[in-house]
């Protein structure tokens, strides 16, 4: 991780670095489980869009399980606020799978965020296109 570290900071764009299947430099520090590499990523980098990609698959796959989601979400600046597939946040995903700790998590950050209240939350959660 802290070689992958140095490296970023010697590309211009590393947004735009991609392997021969397509995958980006997020793509792999998921995969590899560095959490600053990801945080650097999406704050410096404006990769927002392909970590929500990268999340949205996790949460639509047969396979994903709630320590996973968690762990993604761990490296991601600001959770509460993600919103993807058809307007719906991470509360609806959460409580679509009966996952309470990632549902606790999400209404503890909004209650710790000015910006977010539970209230506000949990009517994203039951009417989506709210913003």
């Amino acid at each position: 991780q802290a070689r992958a570290l140095e490296l970023l900071s010697q590309l211009p764009n590393p947004a735009a670095v991609r392997d021969k299947k397509g995958r980006t430099l997020l793509h792999w520090a998921c995969r590899n489980e560095w959490g600053d590499v990801v945080k650097l990523l999406i704050e410096s980098n404006k990769m927002e869009s392909e970590f929500l990609s990268i999340l949205e698959k996790r949460l639509n796959s047969y396979s994903a399980d709630q320590a996973s989601v968690l762990q993604l979400l761990s490296w991601h600046p600001n959770p509460a606020a993600i919103r993807g597939e058809a307007g719906k946040n991470l509360l609806h995903h959460a409580c679509r799978r009966e996952w309470g700790d990632v549902a606790k998590m999400l209404l503890e950050m909004a209650q710790s965020d000015s910006a977010l209240d539970p209230a506000t939350v949990c009517l994203q959660f039951q009417y989506p296109s709210i913003t």
